[in-house]
C-alpha cells in the first residue's frame, strides 16, 4: 500500500465509523494536518490541530505540564502522552494523535539523538506511544513520521 492509499483509507474507516480525529504536532510542523486535509471530505472526520512546536507553546496551548517538560524533554514518551491526550480532550475527538521528535539536522537544547520520533495515539481505551527512529536526513524524519502516524492511527481503528 502506498501513502496516498494510506490516507485515503484511514480517511474512509473514520468516515464509515463515524468517527473523528484532530492532531498535535511538534518537528512535523504541520505537515500531518496538511496530509489529512489533502484528502477530500477530511472535513467529516478531522477537526484540527495544535501545531506547538516550541516547549512554550506546548505549555500555553495544550497544557503540558512545565515540570514534565523540564525532567523528560519535549521529545519523550511522556509528552508525546499528554499531547495525545490533551488534543483529543480539548477538540472532542475519538482520537487524538500527537508527534514529536528530533528531526535534525542538529539538537536543539534537548540531548536526543537526531531522527527520534515519538507518536502518541490517544482513544477511549487510553494513550499509546511508539518510539522510532528515522536517522536522517531531515525531510524523510518528518514524511516519515507523518505515513507512520497515520498507519499507526490505521491499526487503533
Amino acid at each position: 500500500m502506498n501513502d496516498k492509499e494510506t490516507i485515503v483509507l484511514v480517511g474512509e474507516l473514520l468516515k464509515s465509523k463515524g468517527l473523528t480525529v484532530s492532531t498535535a504536532e511538534s518537528m512535523t510542523g504541520g505537515k500531518l494536518a496538511s496530509t489529512i486535509v489533502s484528502v477530500a471530505g477530511a472535513s467529516q472526520y478531522y477537526k484540527g490541530s495544535f501545531i506547538t512546536y516550541s516547549a512554550d507553546l506546548k505549555q500555553k496551548l495544550l497544557g503540558v505540564p512545565k515540570e514534565v517538560i523540564d525532567k523528560y524533554s519535549v521529545v519523550s514518551k511522556e509528552v508525546a502522552e499528554i499531547m495525545a491526550s490533551l488534543v483529543k480532550e480539548k477538540t472532542e475527538t475519538d482520537f487524538g494523535i500527537s508527534v514529536t521528535g528530533n528531526a535534525g539536522p542538529t539538537t536543539d537544547v534537548n540531548t536526543k539523538d537526531v531522527g527520534l520520533v515519538f507518536i502518541g495515539i490517544a482513544s477511549k481505551k487510553g494513550v499509546n506511544v511508539f518510539k522510532l527512529n528515522f536517522n536522517e536526513p531531515r525531510e524523510k524524519v518528518i514524511n516519515l513520521t507523518v505515513i507512520k502516524a497515520l498507519e499507526l492511527l490505521k491499526q487503533e481503528i
